[in-house]
Protein backbone atom coordinates (compact mmCIF):
# COMPACT_ATOMS: atom_id res chain seq x y z
CA UNK A 1 0.00 0.00 0.00
CA UNK A 2 2.74 2.51 0.93
CA UNK A 3 4.67 1.78 -2.26
CA UNK A 4 1.52 2.31 -4.35
CA UNK A 5 0.90 5.65 -2.65
CA UNK A 6 4.49 6.77 -3.30
CA UNK A 7 4.27 5.56 -6.91
CA UNK A 8 1.17 7.70 -7.37
CA UNK A 9 2.99 10.75 -6.05
CA UNK A 10 1.15 10.82 -2.73
CA UNK A 11 4.21 10.89 -0.49
CA UNK A 12 7.31 8.99 0.48
CA UNK A 13 7.59 5.55 2.00
CA UNK A 14 10.12 3.68 4.11
CA UNK A 15 9.89 0.09 2.86
CA UNK A 16 11.82 -3.15 2.79
CA UNK A 17 14.03 -3.11 -0.32
CA UNK A 18 12.13 -6.08 -1.75
CA UNK A 19 8.86 -4.11 -1.65
CA UNK A 20 10.48 -1.15 -3.40
CA UNK A 21 12.01 -3.40 -6.10
CA UNK A 22 8.61 -4.96 -6.75
CA UNK A 23 7.52 -1.64 -8.27
CA UNK A 24 10.28 -1.66 -10.91
CA UNK A 25 11.19 1.74 -12.32
CA UNK A 26 8.11 3.40 -10.85
CA UNK A 27 9.99 4.53 -7.73
CA UNK A 28 13.33 6.11 -6.87
CA UNK A 29 15.11 4.15 -4.14
CA UNK A 30 17.70 5.20 -1.57
CA UNK A 31 19.08 2.38 0.55
CA UNK A 32 19.51 3.29 4.22
CA UNK A 33 22.79 1.70 5.32
CA UNK A 34 23.95 3.63 8.38
CA UNK A 35 23.26 2.97 11.17
CA UNK A 36 23.32 -0.77 10.51
CA UNK A 37 19.88 -2.34 10.54
CA UNK A 38 18.65 -5.88 10.86
CA UNK A 39 16.70 -5.49 7.63
CA UNK A 40 17.01 -3.28 4.58
CA UNK A 41 14.97 -0.12 4.34
CA UNK A 42 14.53 2.13 1.31
CA UNK A 43 13.16 5.63 0.80
CA UNK A 44 11.06 5.73 -2.37
CA UNK A 45 9.15 8.29 -4.41
CA UNK A 46 7.45 8.52 -7.78
CA UNK A 47 9.99 8.49 -10.61
CA UNK A 48 7.99 10.33 -13.27
CA UNK A 49 6.49 13.32 -11.45
CA UNK A 50 7.61 16.39 -9.52
CA UNK A 51 7.90 16.15 -5.74
CA UNK A 52 7.00 18.65 -3.05
CA UNK A 53 9.58 20.92 -1.39
CA UNK A 54 9.12 18.94 1.86
CA UNK A 55 9.81 15.65 0.09
CA UNK A 56 12.83 17.18 -1.66
CA UNK A 57 14.18 18.30 1.74
CA UNK A 58 13.69 14.82 3.23
CA UNK A 59 15.44 13.21 0.26
CA UNK A 60 18.37 15.65 0.55
CA UNK A 61 18.63 14.94 4.28
CA UNK A 62 18.54 11.16 3.70
CA UNK A 63 21.24 11.41 1.05
CA UNK A 64 23.42 13.56 3.31
CA UNK A 65 22.99 11.21 6.28
CA UNK A 66 22.99 7.83 4.55
CA UNK A 67 24.70 8.42 1.18
CA UNK A 68 23.65 7.49 -2.32
CA UNK A 69 22.26 4.06 -3.23
CA UNK A 70 24.71 1.30 -4.03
Amino acid sequence: MLARLAARGLGLAFLPASAARAHGDGLHVITVSDPPMRGRLALTWRADAPISPAARALIAHARAEFGEPR
